[in-house]
């Protein structure tokens, strides 16, 4: 009972630690953090076009074997 008393109260204060951590990097590197003031002006109804040198040709990927205690761990 002490022990996990003990736990949570480093728990809580880590956790404090972390966010007075994290506010100072925010503080530190504000400009990286502010939103872009001109976020609603971007235009949003564009779609992207990829052109590909040579579009008639397919990706073709290699298949790796896979051991079979894992593919035994990754069935349902």
């Amino acid at each position: 009972m002490i022990a996990t008393i003990h736990d949570t109260i480093e728990n809580i204060a880590l956790t404090e630690q972390l966010k007075a951590h994290g506010d100072k990097i925010k503080k530190d590197f504000k400009p990286i953090f502010e939103l872009i003031p001109h976020i609603n002006d971007l235009p949003h109804d564009y779609m992207a076009c990829i052109k590909l040198k040579e579009a008639e040709h397919t990706i073709i990927n290699r298949t790796y074997p896979v051991p079979r205690n894992i593919k035994r761990l990754s069935r349902p």
